[in-house]
């Protein structure tokens, strides 16, 4: 026999829109009108038209957070290690943080526009991040990662990368 999901013609209402609650309906957002709006939470998507383009300026910003973040032996020693280390406070969270930030296509499409010392810090990180990366296991621990030698070198090119676009790009 198939499997049915739902022959449901009345899908059930998001909880702010039920009766039985006792507090004012209102949705938890405005949804902008478009002309693929359905008139509910559910009848509208987004479209890449709806996504604003992120900006050289809000990209290296993002960039060097996390890049800079990654330079922080101090802050690594400290958080990583500490009792009351947060979920985000360890090796595996920082890498992704750097993946998050799109590093390949911040390359591809900025790359011409960088000083021979830019390009060298630029691919430099790169190559020792993703030699790093390609060598090591895919789920790190603290203190395996702040006693490997390539995570130094790995900090070492991140400092020089923050140091060579820190105010200085675009």
């Amino acid at each position: 026999m198939p499997l049915v999901l739902s022959t449901v013609s009345n899908p059930p209402r998001p909880f702010w829109e039920r009766s039985s609650f006792n507090f004012p309906v209102q949705r938890p957002f405005p949804l902008p009108a478009s002309d693929n709006s359905a008139g509910g939470y559910h009848g509208r998507h987004m479209s890449p038209a709806d996504i604003p383009p992120l900006t050289p300026e809000r990209w290296i910003d993002n960039l060097l957070g996390a890049i800079g973040d990654l330079a922080d032996r101090q802050h690594q020693e400290e958080r990583w290690l500490a009792p009351d280390a947060c979920a985000w406070e360890n090796p595996n969270e920082l890498i992704s943080r750097v993946d998050d930030c799109n590093f390949e296509l911040f390359l591809t499409e900025f790359a011409p526009t960088f000083s021979p010392e830019q390009q060298e810090a630029a691919l430099n990180f790169r190559g020792e991040f993703d030699s790093f990366c390609n060598s090591t296991p895919q789920v790190l621990t603290a203190k395996d990662v702040l006693s490997d030698p390539r995570w130094e070198r790995v900090r070492q090119r991140a400092a020089e990368f923050a140091g060579a676009f820190k105010g200085k790009w675009p």
